[in-house]
């Protein structure tokens, strides 16, 4: 099974997350601007990195705990032509901290975000969605110990997730930047944020916009359509 871009082709079959809105709103949405070091952090299937080869001139380090998501990823970065510039790397984010010598200009992630919740029967779905492995507090510490000077990290989360998130962050040096509420039509309320926190210490009042993805037909609305453009096909 594999999900069609205007640039590249994602398989998603074995890997933890299937292609979904919020992997390609996160890869749209961050700034790209001067990054040399990218790293996704939760990558499954690759997605958000292949949006971010597309986007920008940096080298991308892509980790997941799940072997098969790994190997995917590897396969859908050695298919693209960004591929010289992206790697896939089977460790937890604690590990790969560990081994890494890298210091990265740029955090991406669609964390993992029930905590103590109610399992599905899905391994694999579980692996992606619950903390277990990789709890808010641990996921910001070894973000920060792999970053360079005013790096930046952007996430996407459930809305009540994000403020626990951003309250964690905050504790550990991280300014809010950039926070985008996502709704996915204008009658009802956000379900997703979108964050871009900096390490700098030149800190400025954040910026702080809605999103709405369907419009009041319930079609796409313009802005999802001009943020998504470079790489839905019908679009």
């Amino acid at each position: 099974m594999d999900f069609r871009f205007k640039q590249f082709v994602v398989e998603h079959s074995n890997s933890t997350m299937k292609v979904g809105t919020d992997a390609v709103l996160l890869g749209s949405w961050f700034n790209n601007s001067s990054a040399l070091r990218i790293m996704d952090i939760g990558c499954g299937s690759g997605i958000i990195s292949l949006i971010a080869a597309q986007r920008s001139n940096a080298t991308i380090d892509a980790i997941d705990i799940h072997k098969e998501s790994v190997a995917e990823a590897e396969k859908n970065f050695n298919n693209s032509l960004w591929k010289k510039r992206l790697s896939a790397h089977n460790f937890s984010l604690q590990e790969f901290c560990k081994k890494s010598q890298n210091k990265y200009d740029h955090i991406l992630s669609n964390p993992p975000f029930f905590k103590n919740a109610l399992k599905s029967p899905d391994t694999k779905r579980n692996l992606a969605r619950h903390n277990d492995t990789l709890s808010f507090e641990d996921f910001v510490i070894y973000s920060k110990l792999l970053s360079a000077p005013n790096a930046l990290l952007s996430v996407i989360l459930p809305s009540n997730e994000g403020k626990t998130f951003r309250s964690i962050a905050a504790q550990n040096g991280y300014h809010l930047r950039r926070l985008t509420s996502i709704f996915p039509t204008v009658k009802k309320k956000s379900n997703r944020v979108l964050m871009e926190f900096t390490l700098s210490k030149e800190i400025q009042s954040p910026i702080i916009a809605d999103f709405y993805i369907r419009d009041n037909a319930n079609n796409y609305s313009g802005e999802y359509q001009q943020m998504t453009k470079e790489f839905y096909l019908n679009f």
